[in-house]
């Protein structure tokens, strides 16, 4: 399974626990590194994508909170290297110039490194823009990258949009945006989304042909795990 995830709600989360921006986008980066972690030993979980920077976000936000968030994506990368580097290949997606010199010669090291067998892919998307990736592909790289599609998307903070991400890997994934802010989120969120979006193809098989289940979709025997919020799809439509 393909799971991409796009943080957002660290300024709400900021706002609730009477903390610092600066103190949101830590504690976020420390869950990304805990949630990375687990993955890498999930059954299910073969490759993760975390949305870390758009390509817009350099014009929309202010120089000191990009710094913040370039501080909190070192702090992330000290977890995961003392933690589960060994078990990630990791790459990034997008463009590094705009990034500290010292943080972009560092993912750049951590990208370059050889991982025998990892358990999980790890992608960053930094400095990211679906749009102009989209204006770029040939047909050819359009399929291949439909070959690598999403099979879930994951938001935090509870908006029910896709903020420029991947648009091909995207056209067919679960969505499943969640109200927590990314701060909050452990790995008991994603398990519940990973069941409810098995559940869900499963469903959907059963309506294709009636009394019968593809065998490809496989529901975990395990039930969600206790005090795991519900992350069932949002009515774009609704309002909350």
């Amino acid at each position: 399974m393909r799971i991409l995830l796009i943080p957002d709600g660290h300024r709400r989360y900021a706002e609730r626990a009477h903390c610092t921006y600066g103190l949101a986008c830590r504690r976020g980066a420390e869950a990304a590194a805990n949630i990375v972690r687990d993955a890498t030993s999930h059954p299910l979980v073969d490759d993760l994508s975390l949305f870390v920077l758009a390509s817009k976000n350099f014009t929309e936000r202010s120089r000191d909170s990009l710094d913040l968030i370039s501080v909190a994506l070192e702090h992330f990368l000290d977890i995961v290297a003392h933690t589960c580097l060994a078990d990630l290949h990791l790459t990034v997606r997008g463009s590094l110039v705009r990034l500290p010199e010292n943080l972009r010669r560092r993912l750049e090291r951590v990208c370059s490194a050889h991982t025998p067998s990892p358990k999980l892919g790890l992608e960053l998307l930094v400095d990211y823009d679906g749009f102009s990736e989209l204006h770029a592909l040939t047909t050819n790289a359009i399929e291949a990258a439909s070959a690598r599609a999403y099979d879930l998307i994951i938001r935090t903070g509870g908006a029910f949009r896709l903020s420029g991400a991947p648009p091909v890997e995207s056209y067919s994934a679960d969505m499943y945006p969640i109200s927590v802010p990314f701060p909050e989120l452990t790995f008991a969120h994603l398990q519940a989304c990973i069941d409810n979006c098995l559940a869900d193809a499963a469903r959907r098989e059963r309506l294709r042909r009636p009394g019968q289940l593809n065998p490809a979709v496989q529901i975990p025997d395990q039930t969600r795990s206790a005090g795991a919020p519900s992350c069932r799809p949002r009515d774009p439509g609704t309002s909350t």
